[in-house]
This record gives C-alpha cells, sequence and structure tokens, in this order.
C-alpha cells in the first residue's frame, strides 16, 4: 500500500471550517423578539380587521325588523278577523291571551307616555328589557326605537331611553299612513 494516499472512509476530502469560521443564523432571542412584536401586532390590528360585535348587532336589528313585520301582519290578520280595523284605538286580545292597543288594525299606542311605550313594546313584541334598549322616536311620541342593550347611554326619569343608533323603528299607523312604518338603522352598530 502506498503511504502517501488516504482511502479511509472516516476521512473527508473536504477540508473541515476553521473553529473560528461558523455559518450565521437567528439566535433564540431574536426568533423570540420577531415573535413578540408580530403579536402586538395581531393583538392591534385584528379588531379592524374582525368586527364580530358590530356583525352581530347588525344581524339582531335586522331579526328584530323581521320579527315585527311579522308580527304586524299576525295582529293585523287578528285585527281583520275581530272588525277593529277603524281609526280609533282598541285593544285586541290575542289567541296567547295578551291584549294589544290596535289602531287601523296595527299595533299602537293610546298616549305618549313612558307606559305606552313600554307597553307597546313589551306587550306587543313580547322583548326583554334585559336584552333590549327602547324609547320614543320623536318627542310626539309616535312610535317606539328598539336597541341592543347597552348602545345608548341617555335614559329618561321614566326610563326610557334616547336612541340615535343602531335601531329598529316602529311608527304607529296614522290616517295618512294606516300601515306602521318599520325601518331600521344600521349607524353605529
Amino acid at each position: 500500500m502506498n503511504a502517501t494516499t488516504n482511502t479511509s472512509p472516516l476521512r473527508s476530502s473536504q477540508p473541515m471550517p476553521a473553529p473560528n469560521q461558523s455559518t450565521r443564523g437567528f439566535t433564540l432571542v431574536e426568533l423570540i423578539i420577531v415573535i413578540v412584536i408580530l403579536g402586538i401586532l395581531a393583538v392591534t390590528a385584528a379588531p379592524q380587521f374582525f368586527n364580530f360585535g358590530a356583525d352581530a348587532r347588525k344581524s339582531s336589528i335586522a331579526g328584530l325588523e323581521g320579527a315585527l313585520n311579522s308580527s304586524v301582519e299576525l295582529v293585523h290578520a287578528r285585527a281583520q278577523i275581530e272588525n277593529r280595523v277603524g281609526p280609533t284605538a282598541s285593544e285586541l286580545e290575542m289567541p296567547d291571551g295578551r291584549e294589544i292597543i290596535v289602531i287601523y288594525g296595527y299595533p299602537g299606542m293610546i298616549g305618549t307616555t313612558a307606559a305606552e311605550v313600554t307597553s307597546l313594546v313589551t306587550t306587543f313584541l313580547n322583548i326583554d328589557p334585559d336584552d333590549w334598549d327602547y324609547g320614543f322616536t320623536t318627542t310626539d311620541g309616535t312610535g317606539a326605537r328598539i336597541a341592543p342593550k347597552g348602545r345608548n347611554g341617555d335614559q329618561t326619569a321614566g326610563g326610557i331611553w334616547n336612541i340615535n343608533n343602531c335601531y329598529v323603528e316602529y311608527l304607529i299607523p296614522t290616517a295618512s299612513e294606516p300601515r306602521p312604518t318599520i325601518s331600521r338603522n344600521e349607524s353605529g352598530c
């Protein structure tokens, strides 16, 4: 065997790097700093992209508007059967025992007091005041506004809320508009 040639399988023909030379990578500390920065960005930016609360409130008032339209038609059908479709306010007994004030055969109010709007909302719609705020549409009390609980901050002495955003509005029937007007406002949800 020739002493100048080394054919040992344990030795490589490429030179080994010197001990002070190494390939450069990220240290654990650098990786942790990057992860923390990304986490902070995610926490501050995510609510801007995922506003689930507003979407839920908008869906909630859209559902309430649909339920209100359906309820109005059911009450009106009952009022037609009982022949209570005139301009004079009268009580209409529903099959479940509730008594509802009707005007032109649609749910309405006799007066403009806090008790009247409370009666309209809780009796006609069977709405739980723990889930919804409700108040007058205008100072003359021509209807009611209903909003998800906690969206409006001003409450009157009678327990009625001043509702200005994120609501469903019910305007009682009048001589010029014998069917109630039902609409929703999604601003501020």
